[in-house]
C-alpha cells in the first residue's frame, strides 16, 4: 500500500515493530492523522488502535471508536499520546474510514496530547 492513498481519519494496519521502550508495538490498526495536503510525502502520521477489552477510556489522550467504525472489527482505543511517524512502506493494508464524530474525537485528543 502506497501512503499517498490513504487520507486523513483512514484506519490502516501499520507494522510497527521494532519498536523501543513503551512505544506501541506489533501490527495493529492505526488511525492516520496526516494532513491530506502532505499526501505526496513518503511517510505517514499514525495514533495507534487498540482491543478495547471491554475498558472504556477515561483519559484525554484515549478515544473509544466502535466496532465496525472504519473496518475495525472490535471495539477499540486510539492512544493520541503515542502519535507516530511511520515510513509508508509499514502499511499493508487500508481498513475503511473513520465516522466525522470519531475524527473529531481524534482531534481533541491530540489538541490534548501535544498541548495545543
Amino acid at each position: 500500500m502506497q501512503g499517498k492513498d490513504c487520507r486523513r481519519g483512514d484506519i490502516v494496519l501499520v507494522g510497527l515493530d521494532p519498536t523501543v521502550g513503551r512505544e506501541q508495538a506489533k501490527t495493529r490498526p492505526c488511525v492516520v492523522v496526516r494532513t491530506n495536503v502532505a499526501s505526496r510525502a513518503q511517510v505517514v502520521v499514525i495514533v495507534p488502535v487498540s482491543d478495547a477489552d471491554g475498558k472504556e477510556p477515561k483519559l484525554p489522550f484515549l478515544v473509544q471508536l466502535k466496532a465496525g467504525d472504519g473496518g475495525l472489527k472490535k471495539d477499540s482505543i486510539a492512544n493520541a499520546l503515542q502519535i507516530r511517524t511511520v515510513d509508508e512502506s509499514r502499511l499493508f493494508e487500508k481498513w475503511g474510514r473513520l465516522s466525522k464524530s470519531a475524527v473529531i474525537g481524534i482531534n481533541n485528543a491530540l489538541r490534548f496530547a501535544l498541548d495545543i
